[in-house]
Formats: structure tokens, C-alpha cells, sequence
């Protein structure tokens, strides 16, 4: 190797050094104003490699947000999907864990909407549907996709 290709390629791995070292914070008090930008936020989170600092996400942050939250039907699924699209990629079962109690919460908070054990004065806005119906189209189109 020359010299310039060794410094090439310390840059290269410095510059994805720096990738892993995403911004760590997020200015919650601004959710509602820049949903996208929450969204970046989190995709990054949970595309971190570090299980640590992404079950910490997951259960720290958008766990209790999903639970406490009152967010659109829209804005859950976006969640939602955030989430279970980013499942394939965790090699580690506390990260698969971590998504899959995030999903349970939204389904349960959404099926306690309108009984006393849960927010009696909202209506169910029906996500266990939603979920349901983006599954099957998930599945028609894998199943179409492998012939």
C-alpha cells in the first residue's frame, strides 16, 4: 500500500467512525414542530451499532413516548414502522426484544383507548388493525416477490 492509500483509508474508517457518533440528542420539547426530524433522529438511534445505546432508545425513550404520547394514527405508524423495519438488521435479542415490546405498547395502549383500565374518554383509533393490514401487504409482496 502507498502512503496515499493508507491515508485514504484512515480517513475513510474516521469518517465512519464518526457516523456511529450521530448526534446523541434531540430537543424533545420541539417533537410536535419536526416530526421528520425525529424521525431522522430515531432511524439513527436504532440503526446504531451499539446494542447498548440502542435498547437504551428503545426502552428509555421511545417506549415511554409510545406509552404517554398522544400521537396520530399517522405518527404511530410511523413508529411502528420505524421500528419493526429496522428489526432484521439486530443480530442481538435484547435489540429484537427492545422493538418488539415497543410495537406490544402501541397495540396496547390503542386497545385500552375507551375502557376504564385505560384512557376511557378516547376512542380506539384502531392500530392492532392498521398493523395488521400493513403485515398483509408485507406479505403479498414478498410472497409475489419469491415467485
Amino acid at each position: 500500500m502507498s502512503k496515499q492509500e493508507i491515508l485514504s483509508w484512515t480517513q475513510r474508517v474516521e469518517n465512519d467512525e464518526e457516523d456511529d457518533q450521530l448526534p446523541v440528542e434531540f430537543d424533545w420539547t420541539r417533537l410536535e414542530d419536526d416530526w421528520s426530524g425525529f424521525m431522522l433522529f430515531a432511524q439513527q438511534q436504532l440503526l446504531n451499532s451499539s446494542t447498548k445505546l440502542r435498547t437504551g432508545f428503545i426502552n428509555g425513550r421511545l417506549i415511554p413516548l409510545a406509552a404517554r404520547a398522544d400521537f396520530s394514527m399517522s405518527q404511530t405508524m410511523d413508529m411502528f414502522k420505524l421500528v419493526i423495519v429496522t428489526l432484521p438488521r439486530y443480530i442481538d435479542a435484547p435489540s429484537r426484544l427492545a422493538a418488539l415490546k415497543m410495537a406490544e405498547t402501541m397495540v396496547r395502549r390503542d386497545e385500552l383507548r375507551g375502557k376504564p383500565e385505560g384512557e376511557a374518554d378516547v376512542s380506539k383509533m384502531g392500530v392492532s388493525e392498521q398493523i395488521i393490514g400493513w403485515l398483509n401487504v408485507e406479505a403479498t409482496r414478498m410472497s409475489k416477490s419469491s415467485g
